[in-house]
């Protein structure tokens, strides 16, 4: 599993969680707790997919730059 996956999976967890946390707190019912939940796994999916490839993209570069020839 690579790191863009694995913050992906990590944050989509983190973004469900969230999702139905505020669902509870708010008062909300059945329904939209699944939709808050549902929203915070793409947000949550899409913002850890990012921020991997960023560092990736930066962890490469740095590598690149650090050999030598």
């Amino acid at each position: 599993m690579t790191l863009l996956e694995m913050s992906g999976c990590v944050a989509a967890i983190l973004g469900i969680s969230a999702g139905i946390l505020i669902g509870v707190i708010k008062g909300f019912n059945l329904i939209w707790i699944f939709a808050f939940a549902a929203i915070g796994l793409v947000l949550g999916w899409i913002t850890g997919s990012l921020i991997a490839r960023i560092v990736d993209d930066f962890l490469a570069k740095k590598n690149k730059s650090n050999k030598t020839d």
